[in-house]
């Protein structure tokens, strides 16, 4: 018998994977396993939003908690936001980012910030639409993974 838990963790997992397919990337690590180790728990390093038509998991969010220091304030990272193709269009990718923004405004946040592909023009015409503005084009996205991560957390 199948939890309503783990159909959430499955149904995540696929979408995240699809969400990676869609940004031409392979499926990635993260699985239902994963969504339940780290989503849950004494320390959750991500909170879940799901959206639903007719019963069936269409879409999700994926945020985890921020602070930014210029405006000394808290705030939601946007990891992830995924609707089904079959779903798109239909406002369910409205509703997850006004889900998402309650949650930040109730929570005392004051901003809501993630990255999107320079080249996904659909996704970033979506957030344009929302009311979304680029705050700062002239900063580059950087990251710090794997050996080079560990090279530099060894010396």
């Amino acid at each position: 018998m199948l939890h309503q838990g783990d159909a959430v963790a499955k149904a995540d997992a696929a979408m995240a994977a699809a969400l990676n397919a869609d940004d031409g990337y392979g499926p990635g690590a993260f699985d239902a396993d994963a969504f339940r180790r780290d989503g849950f728990g004494r320390d959750p390093a991500f909170s879940a939003l799901v959206a639903k038509v007719e019963g069936a998991i269409v879409g999700y969010a994926m945020t985890y908690p921020g602070y930014g220091s210029i405006s000394a304030s808290r705030g939601l990272h946007l990891a992830d936001l995924f609707v089904d193709p079959g779903a798109r269009g239909r406002g369910v990718g409205r509703a997850l980012m006004a889900a998402v923004a309650r949650v930040c405004r109730d929570g005392g946040g004051g901003w809501v910030s993630w990255t999107v592909l320079a080249g996904n023009i659909r996704s970033r015409a979506f957030y344009e639409r929302i009311g979304a503005t680029v705050d700062r084009p002239e900063l580059a996205c950087y990251s710090l993974e794997g050996p080079a991560l560990g090279k530099l957390a060894g010396g």
